[in-house]
């Protein structure tokens, strides 16, 4: 009989495996469903979307983990009716399907304890000699006697299911043809369901923030998932330099913010964060150089300016996370990339929208570039603006990154127009981004001074001007509070900005604009992007009790410093007399700052009381950093 086409597209080798990585699906989908509720105290706002959204995680974890099992089911036509061949097929089955369901339903009662899917940091605790793992393993066991059984019965019906599909298969005739070409297809399905899809870059797990809530992560996330993406991460144990109570003596997180004088209670937040403008750019921080920034430089002017003001990173994806959430960049990879990205976080979007505001997030560029829209809304923020929202792409794109900062910031102020109610909105630009295209029409218009950047500088700060051009005419401007910072650094002619363990490399502007009252200061405060969230906080009437890196910068009462990590192995510690370097789990260098802001003489030794105090404040900071990491207790 000649066989029909419904055959020939779906033959019985295509239809088994279909079936048998369906009921992968159906037990990945059973787990979460257990997750859920046995936490779901923790889940007050849960969508069947949820669900959906989950299977995208799922597939992922099935292309890396069952890819064997799939490619070798492809010869199931020749090879079925050998033992050896079945027993190997079952095993890459019921192996990689045992890991995924146990992984799963043990973080279904281990989620109440770290809020979060487990990662491969729970491998210290089985393999450090001495460790509690395998004693606390056997007493969840006892604890919750239902969880092990729930994975005996899904396992049992596992193998049933697969035994019941392999018995009503017959053997095919498919040649190798079809063979070779179904291997091809496949292959190519397995790097696509493992990397989450075609966009720039793999998933990982802030991307399940991308279209739920914030609370909701960890459901739409599963556990193999997150154990497989941190994996091949460093992973940062946790230090114990003190006890927590002496630790405490030095730095903790615990700080209460409280509403500062000049208070901006209800009033609109925009949050400016400009491309690479570090300070060396601006003739407002250089007062004996000319600058790329005119504008910017008349705009400080009239601004609330931080001169010791410092970035947290040198990249855009660590700037984000520490203006957003106050979560300095002390890991050796971004947070957004490293094992914690599923954690829990306070941010201000979380903060504006119980004051009943409007959060938006907005950036030129293709959506999902550095991970702004995923972090954005894991960190509560509402609406993301990137190029695929933007209306006229044709007209506008710079053909690499996103749209030309001109048209995209005046379309930036007309959205803000559209809000019905207060709004906190974060604006990010590009152009002047690597490789700092600038639209033809202004070429040779600014100065293009020792780098290309310089050029991209200056077209960014015109475009800073036309934003605030359109933004005068629109009702909500004089009733808005603007923040003006950079993400990071660039390329620097001067010794204090370039030098590779130091301060300068940070600098960055971060001041305040009030259009309407002209409040104005120049403050030599030690401030750092993780400050800006408790000084919002105070600056808008906000009295909030919790844990913070950062400090509020009009808090009198509060130490004001800056820690930063170099990639390198060095923390540069900065208050407001001393620099000090860090490394090794001892102090290196101690410099006076601001007399020795290039580091030409270090005080070691001839300082050593000095240094040890310092020290002391250094390690209680990175102390409380990864403890409350690996807790996920930034939240509490």
């Amino acid at each position: 009989m000649k066989p029909s086409i419904l055959h020939l597209l779906f033959p019985p080798t295509m239809i088994l495996l279909l079936k048998r990585l369906g009921l992968v699906f159906l037990l990945l989908s059973v787990t979460r469903l257990v997750f859920l509720l046995l936490n779901l105290v923790y889940f007050q706002e849960v969508s069947p979307l949820d669900f959906i959204l989950g299977l995208r995680f799922d597939a992922s974890v099935v292309a890396y983990l069952f890819a064997a099992f799939i490619l070798l089911s492809l010869f199931a036509g020749m090879l079925h009716r050998y033992k050896v061949y079945r027993v190997v097929l079952a095993f890459f089955y019921f192996l990689p399907l045992a890991v995924a369901l146990f992984m799963n339903l043990s973080d279904a009662v281990y989620f109440r304890f770290i809020f979060r899917r487990s990662t491969v940091d729970v491998v210290r605790y089985f393999s450090t000699p001495g460790a509690d793992g395998w004693r606390l393993l056997s007493t969840f066991a006892v604890d919750f006697w239902y969880v092990p059984l729930l994975f005996i019965l899904l396992m049992a019906y596992a193998v049933w299911a697969y035994r019941r599909s392999a018995g009503s298969y017959q053997n095919s005739n498919e040649g190798w043809a079809f063979r070779s070409v179904a291997v091809l297809v496949f292959t190519g399905l397995i790097v696509l369901a493992g990397r989450g899809g075609l966009q720039l870059m793999p998933i990982n797990p802030v991307d399940a923030g991308l279209h739920t809530k914030p609370s909701s992560i960890p459901l739409v996330l599963n556990t193999p998932f997150s154990f497989l993406i941190t994996a091949f991460q460093d992973q940062q144990k946790p230090v114990y330099y003190f006890t927590s109570e002496e630790a405490n003596r030095y730095f903790s997180v615990d700080y209460q913010i409280k509403p500062y004088t000049h208070s901006f209670k209800g009033r609109n937040v925009v949050v400016l964060i400009l491309e690479s403008f570090g300070q060396e750019y601006t003739g407002y921080y250089n007062k004996s150089r000319v600058g790329y920034t005119p504008f910017l430089d008349s705009l400080l002017k009239e601004s609330y300016v931080f001169v010791n003001a410092f970035s947290n990173g040198k990249q855009s994806v660590d700037a984000v996370p520490a203006i957003l959430s106050g979560i300095p960049a002390l890991l050796t990879r971004p947070f957004t990339e490293s094992a914690y990205a599923g954690n829990r976080m306070p941010s201000l979007a979380t903060y504006f929208d119980q004051q009943g505001y409007h959060t938006q997030f907005f950036h030129g560029g293709v959506n999902g570039t550095m991970g702004f829209e995923a972090f954005s809304k894991s960190a509560g923020i509402e609406n993301y603006y990137g190029k695929n929202q933007y209306p006229t792409v044709d007209k506008d794109y710079d053909g690499n990154w996103g749209i030309f900062d001109e048209p995209y910031l005046k379309y930036f102020a007309n959205e803000l127009t559209k809000n019905d109610k207060p709004f906190f909105s974060v604006l990010f630009t590009l152009s002047s981004h690597h490789p700092y295209t600038i639209p033809k029409a202004y070429e040779g218009k600014f100065p293009k001074g020792k780098y290309v950047i310089h050029e991209s500088i200056g077209y960014s700060d015109y475009a800073l001007k036309q934003f605030f051009a359109e933004a005068k005419k629109q009702p909500w401007y004089n009733n808005t509070l603007f923040v003006i910072t950079a993400d990071h650094t660039s390329h620097s002619e001067r010794k204090f900005y370039q030098h590779g363990h130091g301060m300068g490399m940070y600098t960055v502007p971060i001041a305040f604009y009030d259009p309407s009252t002209h409040w104005k200061g120049v403050d030599s405060t030690v401030i750092q992007h993780v400050d800006i969230y408790p000084t919002l906080v105070a600056l808008t009437g906000g009295e909030v009790k919790g844990k913070f890196f950062g400090r509020n910068a009009f808090d009198q009462t509060a130490r004001h410093d800056v820690l930063n990590y170099n990639y390198g192995g060095t923390f540069n510690y900065l208050d407001d007399t001393t620099q000090v370097s860090f490394n090794d789990n001892h102090t290196t260098g101690l410099y006076s700052f601001p007399k020795d802001s290039n580091m030409n003489e270090n005080l070691l030794p001839r300082s050593a009381v000095k240094a040890a105090q310092e020290e002391k404040i250094i390690k209680a900071k990175i102390q409380a950093y990864y403890q409350n990491m690996e807790n996920n207790s930034w939240w509490k």
